[in-house]
C-alpha cells in the first residue's frame, strides 16, 4: 500500500503549515537555523525533508547534507530552490523501511517525522547512523483534551489521509528510549501554537 505522503502535493502541504491558525512554517524556519547552530559537525542527516524548510540556514562549514524523504517531488522541489547549495545529497528513501541503508552523519534533524514513522522505525534508523547529537520537534497537546493530530484548515481533504497517519509521541517515552541507545537529553524546549498545541524540542547527545 502506497504511503499517503509519496502524493501529498506539496504546494498544499506548504500553505497548509502557513496558515495563521496553523504556524508551524515560519516555527520550524527558526528552529532549523538553531538546529543548524552545533559547531563541531561536519555532515547532517535531515529525516523527513519535505521541501527544504530551513535550508537557507545551512553553515558553509558543513560537507555533507543528506536530504531525506519518501516523495521524490520534494526532493526534486528542493533542487531548484537551493540548487546554490553543493553539499545536499538527495535520498529517495521511506524510513519506515528498516532494511535501508543510511550513511552517517554527525547530526541527525528529525523535525514532526517521528509522528509519522513511529519511535520504533526512528530509533532504528538513528542506530545505523550514530550521530554525535540528534535534534528532533515533536508535536504535542498543551491541554489534556484529545485534538487532531494535523490541525483543521480549508486544504482538511487533501491532508486527510496523512492525518489518519499522525500521532502523538509520549516525550518520555522519547527520552527514555534515547537514553537506552546512549544517547542523553541536552535541549528541552517548547514553543506554544495556536489550538492548544505546541511544538516539544528535544535535543540528545550521544554518550558512549
Amino acid at each position: 500500500m502506497r504511503n499517503p505522503w509519496e502524493s501529498l502535493d506539496l504546494n498544499i502541504y506548504e500553505k497548509h503549515m502557513n496558515l495563521k491558525n496553523v504556524a508551524q512554517i515560519p516555527l520550524l524556519n527558526n528552529i532549523m537555523k538553531s538546529q543548524f547552530s552545533y559547531i563541531d559537525i561536519d555532515s547532517v542527516a535531515i529525516f523527513g525533508v519535505a521541501g527544504g524548510n530551513g535550508l537557507e540556514h545551512v553553515n558553509n562549514n558543513l560537507n555533507k547534507i543528506y536530504c531525506i524523504d519518501i516523495n521524490i517531488e520534494y526532493l526534486d522541489a528542493i533542487k531548484k530552490r537551493y540548487s546554490h547549495l553543493n553539499n545536499l545529497i538527495f535520498e529517495n528513501l521511506d524510513l519506515n523501511d528498516s532494511s535501508i541503508d543510511l550513511k552517517e552523519a554527525d547530526l541527525v534533524i528529525a523535525n514532526l517525522i517521528i509522528e509519522y514513522i513511529g519511535l520504533n522505525s526512528f530509533l532504528t534508523q538513528i542506530k545505523k547512523i550514530r550521530p554525535i547529537y540528534v535534534s528532533c520537534v515533536i508535536q504535542n497537546n498543551t491541554k489534556n483534551i484529545k485534538n487532531s493530530f494535523v490541525s483543521d484548515s480549508i486544504y482538511s481533504d487533501s491532508l486527510k489521509e496523512i492525518s489518519k497517519l499522525g500521532f502523538f509521541i509520549n516525550k518520555a517515552e522519547l527520552i527514555n528510549k534515547m537514553n537506552k541507545i546512549d544517547y542523553k537529553c541536552i535541549l528541552n524546549e517548547k514553543y506554544d501554537l495556536p489550538y492548544n498545541k505546541a511544538f516539544i524540542r528535544f535535543d540528545f547527545k550521544k554518550v558512549i
